[in-house]
Order: structure tokens, then C-alpha cells, then sequence
């Protein structure tokens, strides 16, 4: 198992609970930074997860690229 350790910063989707009148909405950014190993990428999504075994991946997380901000390959010292 060889995968790239990343750290990812995105923006997320808000949602407002019942109803919100028009003069209430505010303009809210939610920036989530999310660490983990790089399982799968193409040209609109990069897919990490946290935690990896021979045959399967724990929770993968898609984020489209067109949401990601900041984008770090880690050191990943993966011999332990």
C-alpha cells in the first residue's frame, strides 16, 4: 500500500435549519481542513480516507477540486 499523506483545505456547503427570512441570510464560509491518504483522484474530485487495510478504505471523503483551496502533500513515512 502506497498512498500520498495530504492536507486539504475546502470549502463546505451551509444549511439553514426552518425557515430564515430574506434580511437574516448571511453571506457564511466554511472552511474545512481535512487530513488523510489520497485514494483516488480524476480531473473533478480527489477521494481521501483515514484509515486504510489490505483490501479496503474507512469512510472515503469526495470533494470536488472546484471546492479545494489549498492543497499539501505530506511527508509520509509509511515503513512502521
Amino acid at each position: 500500500m502506497n498512498y500520498k499523506l495530504v492536507k486539504l483545505k475546502w470549502i463546505d456547503s451551509i444549511q439553514s435549519h426552518g425557515w430564515v427570512h430574506k434580511n437574516d441570510l448571511k453571506e457564511l464560509k466554511m472552511e474545512i481542513i481535512s487530513v488523510g491518504y489520497l485514494i483516488k483522484e480524476d480531473k473533478d474530485f480527489m477521494v481521501i480516507t483515514s484509515s486504510i487495510s489490505e483490501e479496503s478504505f474507512c469512510a472515503p471523503l469526495q470533494i470536488p477540486k472546484i471546492a479545494i483551496t489549498y492543497f499539501m502533500e505530506l511527508e509520509n513515512d509509511d515503513s512502521a
